[in-house]
Formats: structure tokens, C-alpha cells, sequence
């Protein structure tokens, strides 16, 4: 029964936790929309196979040498330059990588299924906020003593990724559903403000990394 508490502490946590707008949820809401189903849960498995790591990292007493090592201080010099690479990528292409049939818009770009996982991996791998919010996590987990062995670990790290991906899936079955209203104005108008989120998320790390303390855990 302790299990499966953690089991779902974890999932209700990662569900909780993955709701406001990030780069993963822009990625798979866009992917879906532009291309199809099967990309959106194709960048929802990377993302939670890496978020799954981030989650093990602090449990198995790894966080100091993340601390020491500037792994951290990486991910933030890493992560925000690409989001704004993605932001300026989105609205200079608007229209670019799609041709319309009738009132739709049918895509011509595609990665292959492999290539949107590893896409997702990435793309949460090298966001060092997940990282952070689940060294704090579960560092309260581990003082409160509801962690103490290695099942609790493993309930709790399973029970992330099964929160996460059900969120991801009610972001892909939103998407699929907007695709039958998707045409050129609508396309152009849709890859200008997922431009525009990602530059706003890249403003948003440089200010945290530049200005507040993030990296005290």
C-alpha cells in the first residue's frame, strides 16, 4: 500500500508540475497540430524518459556533484540559447513547411519517429528547471522521511512518468482535435506565438540565471 501511495504521489506530482506552458508541452502541442498523433507521444516519451532521470538523480544522493561540477550552470547556458533558436526558427518559417490542400494545411517537414524522441529527450534533458524542481522535490520527500529504501525510490521514480505522459496525451488529443480547423492564416498566426513562447521562456531563464539565486538547493 506504501508503494502505490508513492506510486501516485509521484504521478500527481509530474501531472501537477508538467500543467504550465513549457518548451515540451509547446513541442508536442505543435508537433501534433503540424504533423500527427504518433509525433506528439513520440516527443512526450523522450521527454519523460529524461525527466524520469532527473527525478533519480537526487535520490540516489547525486545533487552535490551536480552542484560542484557546473553541470547545472551548463544546462541554463545550454538551454536558453536554443530556446530562442526555436522562438526566432518558428516565426521566421510562419508559413514555410507546409502546403495547402483546400482549407488545410498539410505538412512536408517531418522527423522521423525516432528522431522526435530523442527531440524530446533533449529538449527536457537540457532544461535545467526540471532538474531543479525535482532536487527540491524530493529532497522534501527524503527529510520527511517518505522515502527510505530503494522500492520507495522506484515507486516514486515509476509514478513520475506515468503523471507526466498523461498530461502530454491530453496536450496531444487537444492538438488533434485543432487540426481539422488549421489553415494558412491560422498556421501562420499559431507558429509566430509558439515563436513568441519560446523566446519568452528563453527571457525567462536568462533572467532567473542572471538575477535570482536558482541554483541554491
Amino acid at each position: 500500500m506504501e508503494y502505490l501511495f508513492l506510486f501516485l504521489l509521484g504521478a500527481v506530482v509530474a501531472f501537477v508540475v508538467s500543467i504550465p506552458i513549457g518548451a515540451v508541452n509547446v513541442a508536442i502541442f505543435q508537433s501534433t497540430l503540424f504533423h500527427n498523433r504518433r509525433a506528439g507521444y513520440a516527443i512526450g516519451l523522450g521527454a519523460v524518459t529524461a525527466e524520469m532521470i532527473y527525478c533519480a538523480i537526487p535520490l540516489f544522493s547525486l545533487t552535490v556533484f551536480l552542484k560542484d561540477s557546473g553541470i547545472l550552470d551548463a544546462l541554463f547556458i545550454v538551454f536558453i540559447p536554443l530556446l530562442m533558436f526555436l522562438g526566432i526558427y518558428n516565426i521566421i518559417r510562419r508559413n514555410k513547411g507546409s502546403e495547402k490542400e483546400g482549407d488545410a494545411m498539410i505538412p512536408t517537414q517531418r522527423r522521423s519517429m525516432r528522431g522526435y524522441v530523442v527531440y524530446g529527450f533533449f529538449l527536457c534533458l537540457s532544461n535545467p528547471m526540471t532538474l531543479l524542481f525535482w532536487i527540491q522535490a524530493t529532497g522534501v520527500l527524503l527529510k520527511q522521511k517518505m522515502i527510505v529504501d530503494a522500492w520507495d525510490t522506484l515507486a516514486f521514480t515509476m509514478g513520475v512518468p506515468t503523471g507526466t505522459f498523461l498530461l502530454y496525451s491530453i496536450f496531444v488529443v487537444l492538438a488533434d482535435r485543432t487540426r481539422s480547423k488549421l489553415n494558412p492564416k491560422l498556421h501562420a498566426r499559431l507558429n509566430v506565438l509558439i515563436g513568441g513562447i519560446f523566446i519568452f521562456l528563453s527571457l525567462y531563464l536568462l533572467v532567473r540565471y542572471l538575477f535570482l539565486d536558482n541554483l541554491s538547493f
